[in-house]
């Protein structure tokens, strides 16, 4: 193992990456091996704030064809979170875990996904003129970090958007965010002024927190 030069164990500019040395002795005496851990998972001469600055510098989680998916009865001991804090076994399957440090599809804490949300196009039917139709819409956080919603709108074009409003049902606007693998409701309303097919788009606008 090598530690890349200019790199000392402690830098505030660079990501944290230390060192405990330990070795295996045979009967005389003599070291035999040699390892240090625990090592950092992301690249430590990148600084912080720079591109690249956290990501992970590979992916330690098996493929789901992987023999090493499922391949320990829960019966064994084992810990009760995978390496990046998830748990383990997964929930798609609870009596068995992988072999390994990473659960199979496990994501790294921390980390940010786009929002998600469900459903893709809501139908609100026929709606006559100067009626009413609101269908719910569910935003989804699929990572671990958590997401700020900073707000909800809807666009369109011509009076299409006039039409069309969004009222907030119980998403975090602001503040800690939403956590992650956490969801929250938004409802949208659609109030016709003419006969005729009309569309939209619900924007939701999210921060990194």
């Amino acid at each position: 193992m090598t530690v890349p030069p200019g790199v000392p164990d402690q830098n505030p500019f660079y990501a944290s990456f230390t060192l405990t040395p330990a070795a295996t002795v045979d009967e005389g005496n003599n070291a035999i091996s040699m390892f240090y851990g625990p090592l950092t998972t992301v690249n430590p001469t990148i600084q912080k704030g720079a591109t690249g600055y956290g990501v992970p510098l590979g992916n330690y989680s098996p493929t789901a064809s992987s023999p090493a998916v499922n391949a320990v009865p829960t019966s064994v001991a084992h810990p009760a979170t995978d390496f990046y804090g998830n748990p383990r076994p997964d929930s798609a399957n609870t009596t068995s875990f992988d072999i390994g440090a990473v659960e199979a599809g496990s994501t790294p804490a921390g980390t940010i996904l786009p929002a998600v949300v469900r459903p893709a196009a809501a139908l609100f039917g026929t709606v006559p003129v100067g009626g009413a139709s609101t269908q719910p819409v569910t935003i989804s956080n699929p990572g671990t970090a958590p997401l700020v919603i900073n707000g909800l709108s809807v666009g369109g074009t011509g009076a299409n958007a006039k039409q069309f409003t969004v009222t907030n049902g119980n998403c975090p606007i602001g503040g800690a965010g939403l956590a992650g693998g956490g969801s929250c409701t938004a409802n949208v309303t659609f109030r016709p002024t003419a006969a005729g097919q009309e569309n939209a788009t619900l924007n939701v606008t999210v921060d990194a927190h």
